[in-house]
């Protein structure tokens, strides 16, 4: 069957992706929005609905499209109107062929106007531009001396000091071993209950947004938005969060000590949706709407991936290859939070063999940090035989780019926050 304009191309692949949501999570990296030009708002209100965790469907969508006349009819017609004997592959392909003509057509027309008026110093640069838009287009493509520029830029910015390469998490002696959370990295951190893995991720969301700006997006799918916002603010003002969480505290005093934290660089999602594909296309709508360059998400273990007949460890696998997945593609940074098990034998030190569904973790994983409190355990001593009281460990047990090492925290719980230690004991 010859694909026409007749069949409309765009109709179908939309019909398509509300008959088989599943469709849209497999192919989201190509359907971008110039394939949509006579459904463009139909197209809109389909991601609005994705992008809150909701499944797309003739009402749902319609909701999304209050004020246009008849659009549970159109939604209908839409669904009504797939051929199904052409695979949603072909459709698409059509639809992005189109696209780039008509890219190539209004690149054609800037250009005729340029000639006409006679501007060949514009005329070259417009052309060289819709070059490489056209280039954009087919794919990511960089030459090797492009990749060979990126390196020199490396080192010139670390010998002239600047040893933060990525987006500093705020704990120095971290980030100076490791030069921040870098742009692709899926990094692990990893801890037994009650250690404070939640703690020291939000701790890290807080320092990126407050102290670089950085706009960070937060999962969590175990705690409610009312708590996570309660530490933060408890991070910002050193109000320990229960207090605010119980309403042991005065207005005047949380405004007087409220600080950064409403600059809006800290987007929590309010759905706790546990689904990876839904995970993955709210990440996509908090980069496209807020520029997110860092996403934190609590925890691994309660993540689904919903696949007949898949083992728990096939499930966890596929989870953390589809963030590193993400993450590489996206060019942002992932903190994933993980649950270990409890030791054997009485030893309550983390090893990274105790991560539950621990090789495939560890393969994804760009680094893993492994936390520890001794004290929790009445250990009142580190290894090396330091005070324990108070502080915590933060074990760089694999670091793809940068090695391995130990660092140490000091812990607030009634904040409850982690700050770091200067050579004489003190936090700051």
């Amino acid at each position: 069957m010859a694909l026409t304009l007749y069949n409309k191309p765009e109709e179908q692949v939309l019909g398509y992706l509300i008959a088989d949501p599943k469709l849209y999570y497999s192919h989201a990296p190509r359907l971008t929005s110039d394939l949509f030009q006579e459904h463009q708002d139909v197209w809109e209100a389909y991601l609005k609905v994705v992008s809150e965790g909701g499944k797309p469907n003739m009402i749902t969508i319609s909701r999304g499209l209050e004020g246009k006349q008849d659009a549970f009819s159109l939604i209908g017609s839409l669904t009504k109107s797939v051929d199904f004997s052409v695979d949603f592959e072909s459709w698409l392909e059509h639809l992005e062929h189109r696209a780039k003509r008509t890219y190539c057509e209004k690149a054609v027309q800037d250009l005729n106007n340029l000639i006409t008026k006679d501007s060949l110093d514009d005329f070259e640069k417009v052309l060289h531009n819709s070059l490489m838009g056209l280039s954009k287009q087919r794919s990511d493509y960089k030459p090797m001396i492009d990749h060979v520029k990126d390196v020199f830029t490396h080192v010139e910015n670390i010998q002239a000091g600047k040893k933060i390469t990525g987006t500093p998490t705020g704990f120095t002696d971290f980030d100076e071993f490791s030069g921040g959370l870098q742009p692709s990295d899926l990094t692990i951190i990893a801890a037994t209950t009650s250690q404070g893995k939640t703690t020291l991720a939000l701790t890290m969301a807080y320092n990126m947004a407050i102290q670089s700006a950085t706009d960070v997006g937060v999962f969590s799918l175990e705690m409610s938005m009312l708590q996570i916002t309660a530490r933060l603010i408890g991070m910002d003002t050193d109000i320990p969060s229960k207090n605010i969480l119980s309403g042991n505290v005065t207005f005047p005093e949380l405004n007087k000590k409220l600080g950064a934290i409403t600059n809006n660089k800290i987007h929590i999602d309010p759905t706790r949706d546990t689904k990876i594909q839904s995970i993955i296309s709210k990440m996509r709508y908090f980069i496209a709407r807020f520029g997110c360059k860092v996403f934190v998400i609590d925890y691994l273990q309660m993540i689904t991936n919903y696949v007949k007949g898949q083992t728990t460890e096939q499930n966890v696998a596929d989870v953390c290859r589809m963030l590193k997945a993400f993450a590489k593609e996206n060019n942002i940074s992932i903190v994933l939070l993980c649950q270990l098990n409890r030791g054997e034998g009485g030893n309550p030190a983390p090893k990274m063999s105790r991560l539950r569904g621990s090789g495939q973790i560890e393969e994804a994983a760009d680094n893993v940090l492994l936390l520890f409190r001794p004290d929790y355990y009445n250990i009142n001593t580190f290894d090396d035989g330091t005070d324990a009281l108070g502080k915590a460990e933060l074990i760089l047990d694999k670091g793809r780019n940068i090695g391995t090492a130990r660092f140490r925290l000091e812990f607030i719980p009634q904040i409850p926050t982690f700050k770091n230690i200067t050579s004489d004991g003190q936090r700051f």
